[in-house]
């Protein structure tokens, strides 16, 4: 199981925001509040980067320099509601993975997206055989190789979810979704004091990779080194 999911790699940012504004899909099949798509992850994979950049500045989304670096490059709309990472091949300048974020305080529409991009998955990976199917959930000791078997135990426990991925994957392409349910703690630092709370929220993320792009010395990552990416 070691290259399902090897390329989510990501660098996870705590941003707080919580929004339900539809961001590309309209069709009437779409949650009511799903506002990110595998379509959203597809439509830049495979571009020149300074395309990709000036189409998401067309739609108002930021640079932002702090949480990129030289392959890894953030995105953010203006009142930080959704995210983008893309992965770039430096050689080539094109993207070959986009990750698409959102965070929302309301577990319900978190869930409903997640299920929203799990069936794009499924029909775009179409129970070809040429796919590795890994799924998790709370626990990496509840791994999943069939996707009926994850279902059925995703639908058993949705209500007490506190993270699962799926992720799809052959030589050239991958496609994942993950879910987490997080408690973030937040530290305010004064003069006399430390004070500590703590953000309940959702996360939700789809991603959509081009393998054939990807530079030849990437390093592969299993999904326990991606979720403490995530949780650092």
């Amino acid at each position: 199981m070691k290259k399902i999911i090897a390329l989510f790699v990501i660098t996870f940012s705590l941003i707080s925001f919580n929004s339900c504004k539809d961001d590309n899909d309209t069709s009437s099949s779409t949650p009511s509040c799903t506002n990110i798509s595998l379509k959203d992850a597809q439509m830049y994979v495979g571009l020149d980067y300074n395309e990709v950049k000036t189409k998401l500045e067309a739609k108002g989304y930021v640079f932002d320099e702090q949480e990129s670096d030289q392959n890894l490059i953030v995105y953010k709309n203006s009142d930080n509601t959704l995210w983008y990472e893309l992965r770039l091949n430096v050689e080539t300048n094109i993207i070959y993975q986009a990750n698409v974020f959102k965070k929302n305080k309301i577990r319900d529409n978190s869930i409903s997206n997640y299920e929203y991009c799990q069936r794009e998955c499924l029909s775009a990976t179409n129970n070809n055989s040429d796919y590795q199917y890994m799924g998790a959930i709370n626990s990496f000791s509840a791994n999943y190789d069939s996707q009926s078997a994850f279902q059925n135990a995703f639908n058993e426990n949705k209500s007490i979810l506190g993270f699962c991925a799926e992720a799809w994957q052959s030589t050239n392409k991958l496609y994942g979704v993950v879910f987490m349910s997080i408690n973030e703690e937040i530290h305010e630092i004064t003069e006399t004091s430390t004070i500590i709370q703590y953000d309940k929220y959702c996360l939700f993320q789809v991603v959509y990779s081009d393998i054939t792009l990807r530079p030849q010395d990437i390093e592969e990552s299993p999904i326990k080194d991606m979720l403490n990416k995530m949780n650092k």
